[in-house]
Parts: C-alpha cells; sequence; structure tokens
C-alpha cells in the first residue's frame, strides 16, 4: 500500500468556510439545512427534478462562497468566468487555498490532481434547450465550463501541474480513494507522485 500524508486542505460547506469552523460543527452536532421555499421547489420541477417522488428530500442550503470567484487570479475572463460552473470555479479556489495551507511550493510533474464533481445544473435555466451546445456546434466556453470532465484538467493547467489528471463520477467516487488512484497511475509506468491534489464537489445550482 502506498503511504501518503495529508499536508494541507481547505472546505467550503454551508456555514462553513474553514476547518476549524467545520471542527466546531462536527463537536456541537449542528447542521445548516433547511426546508426548500415554493419557489425553490418551482425552480427544480422546471429543472425536470420530479419533487413529488417519495424519495426526494425537499433540504438544503445555500453555499454562498459558490458565487464568489476571483477571475482575474486565475486569469479567467469575466465572460470565461461567466460560463464556467461554480463547481469547476470553486474548486480553483479551494485547491489554492490547500496549497497555501500545506506551506510549500507545489508545482510541476510531480503532481498529480483528482477529482469528483456532480453533473451541472448551471445551465438551466440560463439558456434554453436549443441554444445549448451540442457536439459539432458548441460554444467552447459552455464546453470546458460545464462539462464535469475538464475539471481535473482545468485545475492542473492553472496551476501549472503537469502530472496525471482525473475526473471520477460520483458512483467512482466512493470505489477509488487517492491512494489506489495513485496505485493504478505507477502500475501504468508513470514516475510517482510527489504531491497528490484531491478535490471534490457536489453542487447544485439554482436559476438566476
Amino acid at each position: 500500500m502506498t503511504e501518503f500524508a495529508v499536508v494541507g486542505a481547505s472546505v467550503a460547506l454551508p456555514g462553513v468556510t474553514d476547518l476549524a469552523g467545520l471542527h466546531d460543527d462536527l463537536l456541537a452536532a449542528r447542521v445548516h439545512i433547511e426546508g426548500l421555499s415554493d419557489a425553490d421547489l418551482a425552480a427544480a420541477r422546471r429543472a425536470g427534478v420530479d419533487v413529488g417522488h417519495p424519495r426526494y428530500v425537499p433540504v438544503g442550503t445555500d453555499l454562498p462562497e459558490a458565487g464568489r470567484f476571483d477571475a482575474a487570479f486565475f486569469d479567467m475572463t469575466p465572460a470565461e468566468a461567466q460560463w464556467t460552473d461554480p463547481q469547476q470555479r470553486l474548486l480553483l479556489t479551494l485547491t489554492h487555498r490547500a496549497i497555501e495551507s500545506a506551506g510549500a511550493v507545489v508545482g510541476g510533474d510531480g503532481v498529480g490532481v483528482y477529482t469528483t464533481v456532480s453533473s451541472s445544473s448551471y445551465l438551466d435555466g440560463r439558456v434554453s434547450a436549443a441554444d445549448r451546445p451540442v457536439l459539432g456546434s458548441m460554444d467552447y466556453r459552455s464546453l470546458v465550463g460545464n462539462d464535469r470532465d475538464f475539471a481535473a484538467s482545468r485545475i492542473a493547467h492553472r496551476f501549472g501541474f503537469t502530472g496525471p489528471a482525473i475526473t471520477t463520477s460520483l458512483s467512482n467516487f466512493w470505489r477509488y480513494s487517492i491512494a489506489s488512484l495513485q496505485q493504478k497511475v505507477t502500475a501504468s509506468g508513470s514516475s510517482p507522485l510527489t504531491w497528490k491534489i484531491g478535490a471534490w464537489t457536489a453542487l447544485a445550482t439554482s436559476e438566476g
């Protein structure tokens, strides 16, 4: 088994913006969810969600952090940032914070990126189905900004990481750990990594 150490981390959760806040919430058994409003349920219906299904749980909460992004810091134009799913924008911000918390210079060939991103709902309510990008007729910014397969490679590109960049689906997230993914990379003949950036996000975007 490949040994590794967690030397840096960051978090953005409802009501929590740092690890200290998460620690306090866990000790106090504090949660930050509430019932969805009629407007929220109506928006979910328009997005195709079966809110009447017996297994649908009408609770949720806002994540203010998702709407805050310094595009210039990550060398993105305003238009590129606008068309990028907040999940990917949030991953960039949290990656930077995690590297800062590690107190080390991270970069180059020895850095691999492993991400898990939920399906994007960012275009729902913003772009009509007829105008959404499709193969053969797509807007590049919309494609890269909303396809979760680009999440890991976007982080690698922005931070100059040249190791493997792998995005897995949420269903595979529970099957693969960072360590097991690294073992697969090593078995393929790639060089062992000095740093592994692991990131996970699940965020539904409301209309507006």
